[in-house]
C-alpha cells in the first residue's frame, strides 16, 4: 500500500462536557464557533478545566486523517511542530503508538491546544491556541521528510502561509509525491480564494472538499456542479456530501487537464498584501444625500476585493487605510504580534498618507476584516482623524470565522470612534450579491 504523509497543525484536543452553556458565555466563546485564543485566554480556560473532567486526544485536520488511515493499516507519517511540554509528549506518543512515522519538530512555544467544549445538545465550541503549531515555517522542511512516501496531504488551515505551502509542494514534487489538499473550511477558502485557485490549477493532484467548501471555491450551490468544475482543475476531485448523498463523489479530469506542473523552483506566491501606495480618489458617486467615500483596510486582500467591487458599482471616491509602518506579510507574525498587541492595548497606529479632509462626503462605506474580535485598530485611527459629525457610516465586513458576534463588536468599536456620525447596522456577509444589494440601498438612501 502506498504511504502518505500529512502536513498540518499539531494540536492536542482537550475535551470537556458541559452541563449547560453558562461557561461559554463566561469565556466569551460563541456557541458552535472556533476562536483563536491567546495565552491569557488559554490560562483562563485551563484554570476552569483543572476543576472539570477532561479527555485528551490528538487533533488537527491533517493529523486526524493520518491517524484514521494508520488505523486502517496504511503506511503514514506526519510533519508538524510541538512544544517541549506534556502536551507535545502526548502528541508524539500517540503518533508512535499508532505506527505513524514521527516527523515532528520542536518549538520554544507551548504546544498547540484546542480547548473543546461539548454542550448538552452535542454542539462543539473551540478555543484554539496554535502555539508551537503556528511556528512551522518553510525553512523547517527538508527533502528527506518526504522521501519514501507516495502522497502528501496538506490541510487547508495552513494555506495562509503561502511560502511554506509552496516550498512543501516543491519538495514533495522533487521526491515524486502526489499532492492532496483538504480545503478544511469554507471560510478559509473564501478568505484566500486566489491562492487556493493557484494551488489547485497548478500544483495539487487531488482535492477534498465538503459541500460548503466546494461552494466557496466554485460559487456553485449544487455539489455535483461544483465537483465538475473542480475536477477540471486537478487529477481527482472529491466532494463530500455526508448524510445528504451517502458517499463521496470523485471525478477524474481529462488527461489534458490532469497535468500537474512540478515546482522546479518555489513559485512566487499570489500577492496577499496590498501595495503600499494609497488609492487616489476617482470620480465621486453622488447619492441622494451627496458624495460617497469607500474607505477600506485590507491585509489579505479580501476586504480590498470587496471594496473594489463596491467602487466599481458606485463610482465612489476611494481611500485605502494603511498603517504607516506596514504589517508583516507573514500571517502568524501579524496576527500574534502587532495585531494582537494593538487590540489588547486599544492602540491607534499611525496611518499612511491620510486624507486632508472628508468634509465633502456625506456617506462613508467602511470595508474591513475582523481582527481579534473587532475591527483593526488602524480603522479606529482613520475614524478618529476627522470630524464626522452628521455623516453616515456603513460597515461592510466578513471574517474567516464568520462569527456575527465579533462583527457586532466591531460596529460598537466603530461607533465609539466615529463621534457625531450615524453608524448604520451595515452588512456582515460573504455573499457578493447580498453586498451589492446593500450598496444599492445606500446609493438610494
Amino acid at each position: 500500500m502506498d504511504k502518505i504523509i500529512g502536513l498540518g497543525n499539531a494540536l492536542v484536543d482537550v475535551l470537556a462536557t458541559l452541563k449547560d452553556d453558562t461557561l461559554l458565555d463566561e469565556m466569551g466563546l460563541p456557541k458552535g464557533s472556533m476562536q483563536l485564543i491567546d495565552d491569557a485566554k488559554l490560562q483562563q480556560i485551563n484554570e476552569r478545566f483543572s476543576r472539570m473532567k477532561t479527555h485528551l486526544a490528538t487533533g488537527g485536520a491533517a493529523a486526524n486523517t493520518i491517524l484514521g488511515l494508520a488505523c486502517l493499516g496504511a503506511g503514514t507519517g506526519f510533519i508538524g511542530k510541538i512544544g517541549n511540554d506534556a502536551y507535545g509528549n502526548f502528541f508524539r506518543a500517540n503518533l508512535q503508538r499508532n505506527g505513524i512515522e514521527d516527523k515532528l519538530l520542536v518549538s520554544d512555544l507551548p504546544s498547540g491546544v484546542a480547548s473543546t467544549f461539548i454542550s448538552p445538545d452535542g454542539e462543539r465550541t473551540f478555543g484554539t491556541y496554535l502555539g508551537a503549531a503556528s511556528t512551522l515555517k518553510a525553512e523547517d522542511l527538508t527533502l528527506d521528510m518526504f522521501k519514501g512516501y507516495a502522497y502528501l496531504l496538506i490541510e487547508g488551515y495552513l494555506v495562509q502561509d503561502h511560502d511554506m505551502i509552496l516550498h512543501a509542494i516543491e519538495l514533495a514534487k522533487e521526491a515524486g509525491l502526489q499532492v492532496c489538499l483538504d480545503m478544511a473550511s469554507y471560510n478559509i477558502v473564501a478568505g484566500d480564494l486566489e491562492f487556493f485557485t493557484l494551488l489547485i490549477n497548478k500544483y495539487v493532484d487531488i482535492v477534498f472538499a465538503n459541500e460548503e467548501e466546494a461552494k466557496a471555491f466554485t460559487g456553485k450551490e449544487d455539489p455535483k456542479e461544483a465537483l465538475e468544475l473542480i475536477s477540471k482543475k486537478c487529477s481527482i476531485a472529491i466532494v463530500k456530501v455526508g448524510g445528504n448523498g451517502g458517499k463521496p463523489e470523485a471525478s477524474k479530469a481529462p488527461a489534458a487537464e490532469a497535468e500537474v506542473t512540478p515546482a522546479a523552483t518555489t513559485p512566487k506566491p499570489a500577492q496577499t498584501t496590498a501595495p503600499v501606495s494609497t488609492t487616489k480618489p476617482v470620480q465621486a458617486s453622488t447619492s441622494k444625500d451627496g458624495k460617497i467615500l469607500v474607505a477600506y483596510f485590507s491585509w489579505s486582500g479580501t476586504s480590498e476585493r470587496i471594496a473594489k467591487n463596491i467602487i466599481a458599482q458606485t463610482g465612489a471616491d476611494s481611500f485605502r487605510i494603511e498603517r504607516a509602518m506596514p504589517y508583516s506579510s507573514d500571517y502568524q507574525t501579524t496576527a500574534y504580534g502587532d495585531a494582537m498587541t494593538e487590540a489588547q492595548t486599544n492602540a491607534r497606529p499611525a496611518i499612511k498618507d491620510p486624507l486632508a479632509s472628508v468634509a465633502q462626503y456625506d456617506k462613508i462605506i467602511l470595508c474591513y476584516p475582523i481582527w481579534w474580535h473587532t475591527a483593526p485598530m488602524t480603522v479606529g485611527t482613520f475614524l478618529e482623524s476627522y470630524d464626522l459629525t452628521g455623516k453616515k457610516i456603513y460597515p461592510v465586513s466578513q471574517s474567516a470565522s464568520m462569527d456575527r458576534s465579533q462583527y457586532e463588536e466591531s460596529v460598537t468599536f466603530i461607533r465609539g470612534c466615529a463621534k457625531g456620525a450615524s453608524v448604520e447596522e451595515g452588512i456582515f456577509s460573504k455573499d457578493n450579491t447580498a453586498i451589492q444589494n446593500y450598496v444599492n440601498k445606500i446609493i438610494n438612501d
